[in-house]
């Protein structure tokens, strides 16, 4: 699913960027979910004519939102530069690595309280992840080229979800 919403992302960037054509995608739902996925979700157990019309079904949900992201820009608006991933303005989690918890997720998964005290902002596509992240799950912190200053991704090493995290005090 994480490449679903990268790629829906990705056509809200080109959007900022003033691109005007909408890409062709060919995607089909092994594309964007694990092996267990598909089998926990009953899609492997489809048919392969049902698996067409899902498959058909994604590739036009994902030019829907892409043309809702190019839309969703006034055309007066001025071209987008990329966010340099350089650190040098980031603040920097000197604790990387396994053995923090959670105590504490808030405003609807925006932000997350490690146990040392340390607060992230999680981003926007993730936040839906963190949202139901528990106190004393266990996470690991890794330091991610990211974007916008999304440099760390925070792991619940109880089920493998991830998310991009910019660290705002420790």
């Amino acid at each position: 699913m994480r490449v679903l919403v990268a790629l829906i992302v990705v056509g809200a960037a080109a959007a900022l960027s003033g691109a005007t054509q909408i890409p062709s995608f060919n995607l089909q739902m092994q594309d964007v979910m694990t092996p267990a996925e598909l089998r926990n979700s009953g899609i492997a157990r489809l048919s392969s004519s049902e698996r067409a019309a899902l498959d058909t079904w994604l590739n036009e949900y994902t030019a829907r939102a892409f043309r809702a992201g190019r839309d969703s820009v006034p055309s007066s608006a001025p071209a987008r530069t990329p966010v340099p991933s350089a650190r040098s303005n980031a603040a920097v989690y000197p604790a990387t690595g396994r053995g923090h918890w959670i105590d504490s997720v808030s405003s609807n998964g925006r932000l997350v309280t490690l146990e040392d005290g340390s607060l992230w902002e999680v981003a926007a596509v993730d936040q839906i992840t963190t949202m139901l992240w528990l106190p004393i799950t266990d996470v690991t912190v890794r330091s991610i080229v990211g974007v916008a200053g999304f440099n760390y991704e925070l792991v619940n090493t109880e089920d493998g979800e991830k998310a991009a995290a910019k660290l705002l005090s420790r």
